[in-house]
């Protein structure tokens, strides 16, 4: 969610530090091994985390670091880096564009329906337009389609009455909905007449490896193009052939995964935040910080660091 808070940042230590795009940006491979080994943070999360990024076949990420210096969006002449959150565009030179970022292939259109609240900066649901173009619509509550239960589209949501996308009879699925929105904002929109008539879908739980998890909800609370993501993948595993692509959706990842790193570094470097154990375990494990990591290390400590991580909200 959101690279307008660490954009103007960015684009200043991009100026001033030689390194930047291999001390800070995820390879297609893996995490940058010399982060890793000056933050050893061995929190539950930062683990699980950095365990799950290493799992994808991402496009190279390390190179958007040499084009983040702001632009105007072609479409609105705002100033952004990289992309423009409220057109869903990148801004920069299409040839460029082609270049750096994937266009990920869908077996079935997706919808994503933001509710009002959800700043455009911070919402991960943009990037799905962003990198799926030819598959990918986002809609802003309430300006949306009205949508029929025609026996090929879906909404993903997890009432009492969604089926499991492994059991779904959906093998001729031709769209695919989701909501962006906080748990207690979805209510207003999928209760809206225009999406009431969808058979509701739901899938198996998943950890969210966001770093602005919703406050007192689970870990299974996922940012949206996280939900997209497996959501994906669960429905290739139940209704394709054996032998596919395992990693065919991951790139639906790639912004995901570029910002992660980037407000992990912010932090990490930002001496104002990362020397508060305080600020450490609010964030609840999702920031590796040096504080994090040197609480992790102590045997002591790890404990009563995992038992408030586990009771407190972020």
């Amino acid at each position: 969610k959101g690279l307008r808070r660490h954009e103007r940042q960015e684009t200043s230590t991009r100026t001033h530090s030689p390194t930047h795009a291999t001390a800070t940006m995820a390879s297609a491979d893996a995490f940058d091994s010399q982060a890793e080994a000056a933050t050893p943070d061995t929190t539950p999360r930062a683990v699980a985390a950095r365990k799950f990024f290493d799992s994808l076949r991402l496009w190279p990420t390390d190179v958007l670091s040499e084009h983040a210096s702001r632009r105007p969006c072609p479409v609105c002449n705002a100033s952004r880096s990289l992309v423009c959150y409220d057109c869903r565009v990148p801004v920069l030179d299409p040839t460029l564009a082609e270049r750096l970022f994937p266009a990920v292939e869908l077996p079935f259109a997706v919808d994503l329906i933001k509710h009002p609240n959800e700043l455009n900066a911070k919402s991960t649901a943009v990037h799905a337009p962003i990198l799926s173009p030819a598959h990918a619509k986002l809609y802003d509550f309430p300006d949306v389609p009205t949508y029929t239960n025609d026996g090929h589209t879906v909404l993903v949501f997890p009432s009492k009455d969604a089926t499991h996308v492994r059991d779904a009879p959906i093998k001729n699925l031709r769209k695919v909905v989701f909501v962006d929105s906080t748990w207690s904002q979805a209510s207003r929109i999928v209760s809206d007449p225009r999406l009431a008539d969808l058979p509701r879908v739901c899938m198996d739980e998943a950890i969210t490896h966001f770093w602005r998890p919703q406050k007192n909800k689970p870990d299974t609370f996922l940012a949206t193009i996280e939900a997209v993501y497996h959501f994906y993948n669960q429905w290739a595993r139940a209704h394709q052939p054996e032998g596919r692509d395992e990693h065919e959706f991951d790139n639906l990842l790639f912004l995901f995964a570029y910002q992660y790193r980037l407000i992990q570094k912010h932090y990490r470097e930002d001496t104002r935040k990362h020397g508060n154990p305080a600020f450490v375990l609010n964030r609840n494990g999702f920031i590796e910080t040096p504080a994090a990591a040197n609480e992790a290390a102590d045997a002591d400590a790890a404990p009563a660091l995992a038992a408030t991580a586990t009771s407190k909200g972020p």
